[in-house]
């Protein structure tokens, strides 16, 4: 093992899947999920569009090197996993092992309000995402209604 295997960025370029390559748990192989496409990678690990080959559910697939120390993805897992009875939290639908990486399949979400603003007009972006404080507030739903958005 090289000293650069240790690094971020090292491990990232090496987690990469093909179009359609299907990815299950090595030990648990039930649930054979089927990349689509890549939609981010980052220090650690890197996220994929997939769907369930015998459901056809489509979801996020989050992919990263196993290392000799606790898995940033280990912890992120436990985390989403005692946030389950959250109504509005990222619900995981499988996880395990495949080819010495870790992963996790979780609930796929939109884009973020930074790529959003990226994509069309940042005032029309802030506008909206006001009206959504101000709807959910009315509506009773504090949850929803405390959010900060950064110009």
């Amino acid at each position: 093992m090289e000293d650069d295997d240790d690094k971020p960025d090292r491990q990232v370029e090496s987690i990469r899947l093909e179009l359609n390559e299907e990815v299950m748990d090595k030990d648990e192989q039930k649930n054979v999920w089927v990349a689509q496409r890549m939609l981010g990678k980052g220090a650690f690990g890197t996220v994929y569009q997939v769907y369930n080959k015998s459901t056809k559910q489509e979801a996020a697939l989050k992919i990263e090197r196993m290392t000799a120390g606790d898995n940033l993805l280990k912890i992120e897992r436990e985390i989403m996993e005692a946030m389950q009875s959250e109504k509005t939290a990222i619900h995981i639908f499988d996880n395990g092992i495949y080819n010495n990486y870790r992963f996790i399949v979780m609930t796929l979400c939109g884009p973020d309000l930074q790529k959003i603003a990226e994509l069309v007009d940042e005032q029309q972006v802030l506008r909206r995402g006001g009206h959504s404080c101000v709807d959910s507030n009315s509506a009773g739903d504090q949850d929803n209604a405390r959010v900060r958005i950064r110009a």
